[in-house]
Order: structure tokens, then C-alpha cells, then sequence
């Protein structure tokens, strides 16, 4: 549970990522279509012996693929987020508050205790409990 949420703001930033690699690929696939050359026409070919049609249509379904597969990646980080942000939902807001100040904002156990005047026993005591419920649901 501790590296989920340790993990947690580096989803927003894959997703973000994959959104721009999706966008690239995108336009590879738009620039790709184009009316064949007229040399395809006079059956000229590749070195693999396919014409350029042949390797340009290749080209495209390798493009389609990838952009299916960031598709997935997308679609399974978006879920990774939203399993995190469920399991969330069921703390307490003291609860929630503390696990955000502790791994989404790096704070340390003793800093969040001196900001809420609690001891440090308390803080790991809630956070542990926190833990405990949000594994349930993930």
C-alpha cells in the first residue's frame, strides 16, 4: 500500500506523458496519409521487396498499433488513479489528510504531528489505521 501511494503523483505524470507519445504518434499516422508517388505506380519497390504502398500501409498499422497500445496504458493508469482516490474516499478526513501530507507531500511523521499538535505515536497510530482501510479496498 505505502508504494501505491508513494507511486501515486507519478501516475499523473505517465498519463500526461502517454498523452503527449499519443499525440506524436497521431501525427505520424495523419502525415503518413498521403496519394502514392508515381513511382509506385511503375512497380518500383523496397529493399524488402514491397512497394512503398505496401511499406507505407505497414508503417500506418504499426503506427495504429502503438497508438492502441498507449491507449491501454492510459486506460490502466486511469485506473491505478482512480482504485487510489477510492480507497481514499473511505478514510476519515483527518485520516486522508495525513496520508496526503505524508506521501503526497513528502512530509515527515514528525512535521505533520507539530501541525496538527498530536505526538508522532498518534500520527503513525492514524496513519497505520488509514493503511490498514485503504488496503481493503485495493
Amino acid at each position: 500500500m505505502r508504494k501505491i501511494l508513494k507511486e501515486y503523483n507519478l501516475i499523473a505524470v505517465r498519463i500526461k506523458n502517454l498523452e503527449i507519445e499519443k499525440g506524436i504518434q497521431e501525427e505520424k499516422l495523419r502525415l503518413s496519409v498521403r496519394p502514392p508517388a508515381l513511382d509506385d505506380v511503375g512497380g518500383g519497390g523496397t529493399r524488402a521487396g514491397k512497394s512503398s504502398v505496401e511499406a507505407a500501409a505497414d508503417y500506418r498499422e504499426n503506427v495504429r498499433w502503438k497508438i492502441d497500445r498507449i491507449n491501454l496504458e492510459i486506460k490502466a493508469a486511469l485506473a491505478d488513479r482512480e482504485r487510489v482516490d477510492n480507497a481514499l474516499g473511505v478514510l476519515t478526513e483527518e485520516e486522508r489528510e495525513i496520508i496526503k501530507a505524508v506521501y503526497f507531500k513528502g512530509l515527515s511523521r514528525v512535521k505533520v504531528a507539530m501541525e496538527r499538535n498530536f505526538a508522532e505515536r498518534t500520527v503513525r497510530a492514524k496513519e497505520s489505521t488509514a493503511l490498514d482501510k485503504m488496503a481493503l479496498m485495493i
